[in-house]
């Protein structure tokens, strides 16, 4: 499937290496209008499953469709996790103009499923599978979506939080560069940063190549 991948945006602030292979967080969105799929939905998904074997064999599906979904994949690590992952920092695009909307992280194995999260769940963005009367289709050829996301950094091992801190990075980098985004909440605070960048177990930013003297500096909207 394709994800629209492009080149990282070169930056002196960011230290790269050669590309490597949660979410926003639980809870970082308004609350569900209500949290069970509907069999609209139901059918979009099953589409876009069959369109991605690599998303269907890795197993979400039989917990994408119980009764209460989110109660089942929306389970991700604390940022006080010591715990490491691959994870992806990721954007959503607009259709047409490409427009840069919004930027999340998850773990590598759920890109896919966490866009689809996007569509169905995010009941606030114009991406949101009823967004309009005539509701956005998501269910033919990835290339002709409405909105599509695009992975801009893959990250090898990382806890949480330095996920949390690269997005954070992401979103500031982008909202320098003039882009309207939606995130409703701000990654990683300046006091979430200041409480836990200390510690060695939850952070080294050679991990996710940040300077070492980065520190947060903007909010969300």
């Amino acid at each position: 499937m394709s994800t629209h991948t492009s080149p990282v945006p070169d930056d002196p602030q960011r230290i790269r290496a050669a590309a490597r292979d949660t979410l926003s967080p639980a809870g970082t969105h308004a609350p569900l209008a209500d949290q069970r799929t509907t069999a609209h939905e139901q059918q979009a998904i099953q589409t876009m499953i069959r369109r991605s074997p690599q998303v269907a064999q890795a197993g979400w599906w039989q917990a994408l469709t119980q009764k209460r979904p989110t109660a089942a994949i929306q389970r991700y690590p604390t940022l006080d996790d010591a715990g490491r992952l691959d994870a992806v920092i990721y954007l959503i695009r607009r259709a047409g103009d490409d427009k840069i909307m919004y930027v999340g992280q998850t773990t590598a194995d759920r890109e896919f499923a966490r866009f689809q999260e996007h569509t169905t769940r995010d009941v606030w963005a114009p991406w949101y599978i009823h967004a309009t009367k005539k509701g956005l289709d998501y269910s033919g050829d990835p290339e002709d979506w409405p909105y599509y996301y695009e992975v801009i950094e893959k990250l090898k091992e990382v806890t949480k939080f330095e996920t949390t801190v690269a997005e954070q990075w992401w979103m500031e980098y982008h909202l320098k560069n003039g882009e309207d985004l939606l995130n409703d909440s701000t990654p990683c605070t300046a006091s979430n940063f200041a409480k836990r960048s200390g510690n060695p177990k939850l952070y080294n930013p050679k991990n996710i190549g940040v300077s070492a003297s980065y520190e947060p500096s903007m909010k969300a909207k």
